[in-house]
């Protein structure tokens, strides 16, 4: 699929348990996917391109991306908490992807009862450092090669949430994802 242009969210989910694989999503006026109000979102081999923020993950929800690029957004991920009725903020697992931004811009953002989890991924900017931001084999020097062949299950260190959806993905969706490579295969 491409989401383009839009004006608003290029895809956004409330209440919603989605599955996202091979699209591009650019120059959307607000964010590339919007994932609130306990959504679950599995994000495999996208370009998420240009938008405001690449994925927002707000109000109990939980948005897992592999081998995902997302480039030139005013900022790639951010996790929050925005209505308090939902009691905790968003969480973002990225395994396997790359991060770019322009230099000195801050590309991952997670506030208050929100988390981030890093995870073989490059990122272009040194501009992360949050105690609600975690990161495992993240570097700034090899943008297509994986670190490690070995995939995100093996990660011990996400959150409660993260972990509960990581680990219930059904076989076929596990199969798509690419353990050597960082980035959507789309982006060459």
């Amino acid at each position: 699929s491409l989401f383009r242009n839009s004006g608003n969210d290029g895809i956004d989910l409330m209440t919603t348990t989605a599955t996202v694989i091979n699209t591009q999503i650019i120059n959307n006026g607000d964010k590339g996917i919007s994932v609130g109000e306990e959504s679950e979102l599995v994000s495999i081999n996208n370009l998420i391109n240009d938008n405001e923020v690449g994925v927002q993950s707000k109000d109990r929800s939980v948005a897992l991306l592999f081998n995902n690029t997302l480039r030139n957004n005013k900022m790639a991920l951010h996790a929050y908490r925005k209505n308090w009725q939902y009691g905790t903020g968003g969480q973002i697992f990225a395994s396997k992807s790359v991060i770019e931004g322009e230099k000195g811009r801050e590309d991952v953002l997670a506030r208050s009862r929100s988390a981030i989890g890093l995870y073989d991924s490059y990122v272009s900017n040194k501009a992360i450092s949050s105690k609600r931001i975690d990161q495992l084999e993240v570097d700034s020097k090899s943008r297509n090669t994986a670190s490690r062949k070995s995939s995100a299950f093996e990660v011990e260190y996400t959150t409660p949430e993260v972990s509960r959806v990581l680990h219930s993905l059904p076989e076929n969706i596990k199969e798509k994802l690419m353990l050597d490579r960082r980035g959507a295969d789309l982006d060459g």
